[in-house]
């Protein structure tokens, strides 16, 4: 699996269906405009009043709707990559029925499933460097050498953490997407289950998560600045503008990770749905 060839096809694919892009973007984009805005009217303290966090309530309703909304954007997308014109029978539009529901739920056992692992793996990690520690401390103890131990608790404490997260996060990242490729075929009423899912991607885990790390970073990143300069801003004219660019980075990020995993699971499949020129280009790469 030719890891830069299938990012830079993503990108290709986006650009050369424009209309597609516009169609979708005409309800999602408007759609993140509003829930940013609804969410932000929320009063965490009036919602505090009834006995529950309003902070987390407010975030939990916020993180809900957005999922919700990418699910249906994320299905429409998958179809118009996977599926050729006269298969699809309309263009891409946001719905939320069946199909999505059951896209969000499957979703919502991976991103589940991504913490679980990047939780057990730091575990791991923290209790092995302890134990570690341990028998360095032992072994400086029993040649008369532990006054040489200069870190203090709270550094150690500190270096342990980061290097767990450092061990975690490829791990999590690794198991996610090789079992992320169930997610496109839902889209397309097709059931491919998750031990399929792993025994497809077998060999291929890294190119996969590189190969979406290539795509999404950028996207991320611009992401992250737009929603950063809505919230400072939220207070001045200058947020309007802002909170457009980030539903609109929001949506290209959301229509590309879509794409890739497309592309993914139709190369595995050695199908090629509407991205047969692409599939062309990444072929050539190998």
């Amino acid at each position: 699996m030719p890891v830069l060839a299938t990012a830079m096809a993503s990108f290709r694919f986006v650009n050369t269906h424009r209309r597609d892009l516009i169609r979708a973007g005409m309800l999602a984009v408007p759609a993140f405009l509003i829930l940013d805005m609804a969410v932000a009217s929320l009063d965490a303290r009036r919602l505090s009043e009834f006995g529950v966090n309003g902070g987390a309530v407010k975030m939990l309703a916020d993180l809900f709707l957005r999922a919700v909304i990418a699910a249906a954007l994320l299905v429409a997308w998958h179809r118009v990559v996977m599926l050729n014109a006269s298969e699809r029978r309309s263009a891409p539009r946001l719905a939320f029925g069946a199909r999505e529901l059951r896209y969000l739920v499957v979703w919502i056992l991976l991103s589940a499933g991504f913490l679980g692992a990047f939780m057990v793996t730091a575990a791991l990690a923290v209790a092995a460097q302890f134990v570690a520690m341990l028998a360095a401390y032992l072994v400086l103890l029993l040649l008369g050498l532990s006054k040489t131990l200069v870190i203090g608790q709270r550094d150690q404490l500190m270096i342990v953490l980061w290097i767990s997260v450092f061990f975690a996060l490829p791990v999590a990242s690794y198991i996610a997407g090789r079992l992320s490729l169930v997610l496109p075929v839902l889209a397309v009423d097709r059931r491919r289950p998750f031990r399929e899912a792993w025994r497809m991607s077998a060999g291929n885990g890294w190119r996969l998560v590189a190969g979406s790390l290539i795509v999404l970073v950028p996207m991320e990143s611009l992401a992250f600045l737009c929603s950063s300069a809505a919230t400072a801003s939220r207070a001045s004219l200058a947020h309007y503008p802002f909170a457009l660019a980030a539903a609109v980075s929001q949506f290209l990020l959301i229509v590309l990770t879509g794409t890739i995993l497309s592309l993914f699971s139709l190369r595995f499949d050695g199908k090629t749905g509407a991205a047969d020129p692409y599939h062309a280009g990444v072929a050539a790469a190998e």
